[in-house]
């Protein structure tokens, strides 16, 4: 039902075969050589569009996921208004998917996460059958930022990185009381796979992009699974540990390198990839922190504020990550420690406490500065 037709035949004529408009809902995938403006004529929807008839190809590696578009002329909250007076999803999967071209893969969205105005994005039928689901007009918002996501607490996002190709594939793990550890429709997303790394966790054999689970426990072991695209060398970020309550040391192992690294303490992990590698490479863990404590901090580097400009001190040329991060504890900024001995950076962020988080080695240290 939702299927992508040249507008243009291969003699450059138009495709008789194209839609003669757009249809209200539904999704469409377009490229062009270069960057233009592009001009829609026509009357703006601003009703609920009911989309139905969305198919389960159970023979497919995109089983379930049909092609959808927000038809709006301003941003949406993927199914934030849930149950028959809202979205109505119809064994329709509880996470949407939304094609991020910088980074060449798929980003999941949440209920509540923003879908940009015109914007197509997937939906994931649950089971053999079809699906339905109801676009509701209630959810627009006017937000002019077009990869907004809510903070959340007990949510965990793994980026593989490819270094050469400047591709990424994210992952998520969230805790939710109700969720549990088998798939659940209506947190759980299914992987689908774009151009950057192939990067998941799995449930039981299910590759996943979101894994949400009941809890975190010491015994707790997630397997994520690695395959290499074109490139050689990645790294793995785990950002949100701060969000995690209670507070746990977050480890990542590497079955091929033997190595494991508590990703707390630094949240980049370098590795290369071969071909002959195997795909099920690593494990994420976690250890429960007991009392509240600094990072011991066995470098020389220091951070300070002037206005609205950090200096970083680095006199052994270590090189890592600096992030900023405010009192709620939402990263606001981010940048490599480029190894120099002074680095100088100009902050464009509201007036107030921040945290200056500096990974290096095997060390963080945590700076508190005024921004003004």
């Amino acid at each position: 039902n939702n299927i992508w037709v040249n507008s243009k035949a291969a003699s450059g004529s138009w495709n008789s075969n194209f839609d003669s408009v757009f249809t209200v809902g539904k999704g469409y995938l377009a490229s062009y050589q270069n960057n233009t403006t592009k001009t829609f004529s026509g009357t703006p929807n601003y009703e609920d569009v009911i989309i139905s008839g969305l198919t389960y190809t159970s023979a497919s590696s995109h089983s379930g996921a049909n092609l959808i578009g927000n038809p709006y002329a301003c941003a949406l909250q993927w199914n934030q208004t849930s149950g028959s007076s809202g979205w109505n999803l119809n064994n329709i999967d509880g996470t949407a998917k939304i094609w991020d071209a910088d980074n060449a893969s798929y980003t999941d969205i949440a209920q509540g996460g923003i879908i940009p105005a015109m914007q197509g994005f997937m939906v994931m039928v649950s089971t053999n059958g079809t699906g339905s689901l109801n676009i509701y007009k209630g959810d627009r918002i006017h937000n002019t930022i077009p990869w907004h996501k809510n903070e959340e607490i007990n949510k965990l996002k793994l980026t593989a990185y490819d270094l050469a190709g400047n591709t990424a594939q994210e992952s998520v793990i969230m805790v939710k009381d109700n969720a549990t550890f088998d798939f659940d429709h209506e947190y759980d997303s299914r992987y689908l796979s774009g151009y950057a790394p192939v990067f998941y966790s799995t449930i039981n054999t299910q590759a996943v992009s979101t894994n949400v689970i009941p809890e975190l426990n010491e015994n707790l072991e997630i397997p994520f699974s690695f395959v290499k695209n074109t490139s050689d060398n990645f790294y793995i970020e785990v950002s949100g540990i701060e969000s995690l309550v209670p507070a746990f040391n977050v480890y990542l192992t590497d079955k091929v390198t033997n190595t494991t690294q508590n990703m707390k303490v630094n949240p980049l992990y370098y590795f290369t990839s071969a071909v002959s590698d195997n795909p099920e490479r690593f494990i994420l863990s976690f250890k429960s922190i007991t009392g509240v404590k600094e990072m011991s901090n066995s470098s020389n580097i220091s951070a300070y504020s002037f206005n609205k400009t950090l200096f970083i001190s680095n006199p052994d040329h270590e090189k890592g990550l600096i992030k900023l991060v405010n009192m709620f504890g939402q990263e606001v900024y981010k940048t490599q420690l480029n190894g120099n001995n002074k680095q100088t950076i100009v902050m464009h962020v509201p007036q107030g406490y921040y945290i200056v988080q500096i990974a290096a080695g095997k060390f963080v240290v945590n700076t508190k500065v005024m921004l003004k």
